[in-house]
């Protein structure tokens, strides 16, 4: 993602897979390996400008623990599902 800052770096990612449930999409991944979260987030007024209402969204919130390796590993397993 590019901001019109020009930072390329995000604290948090909320995706979605197709039509699954955003809790359903984190168990899948939790089964896999990944530990994320499915829901709102405490974020009404985010999910309503995403238009995630309706189910929330699968939060990944990358850390200065986490690897370029594992992102491309969870890119993956995302893609995959």
């Amino acid at each position: 993602v590019l901001y019109e800052n020009g930072n390329d770096n995000a604290a948090m990612l909320p995706f979605n897979i197709a039509d699954t449930d955003s809790n359903a999409a984190a168990d899948a991944l939790a089964e896999k390996g990944f530990a994320l979260r499915g829901g709102y987030h405490c974020a009404y007024l985010g999910h309503k400008k995403l238009g995630t209402l309706g189910g929330g969204a699968v939060r990944f919130a990358p850390s200065y623990m986490n690897n370029e390796k594992e992102t491309k590993m969870l890119a993956n397993v995302v893609l995959g599902l």
